[in-house]
């Protein structure tokens, strides 16, 4: 088990590991690449992040990669990008955050 340790404004997180995954941390910690467990942690989870942001991407491409071959298209014009600027400057007016997975 490792003890990630809080940063200023953190918390602490005890973590079960199994041994094998312990030993991996280790050995992260042992080549010099991450300090401590804490930032082998943290970019583990930034991975995870990436690879569930690339899937919920994939998924995307696969709906409009359907839309498509159904004849569901739609012309990209300059007025259409004017429109998408417009709702997108209102909603940020509004105070709606953007999508990461179209603004990251």
């Amino acid at each position: 088990m490792f003890d990630i340790l809080p940063r200023i404004g953190g918390i602490v997180v005890n973590v079960n590991l199994t041994p094998r995954l312990e030993e991996m941390v280790r050995q992260k910690v042992e080549t010099g690449l991450y300090n401590n467990a804490s930032e082998v942690v943290r970019e583990a989870l930034r991975l995870m992040e990436a690879r569930d942001r690339l899937d919920r991407l994939k998924m995307a491409i696969a709906h409009g990669d359907r839309q498509f071959e159904q004849g569901e298209t739609f012309a990209f014009t300059p007025q259409l990008i004017e429109e998408m600027k417009l709702d997108a400057h209102r909603m940020t007016s509004e105070g709606v955050d953007p999508d990461p997975d179209v603004c990251p």
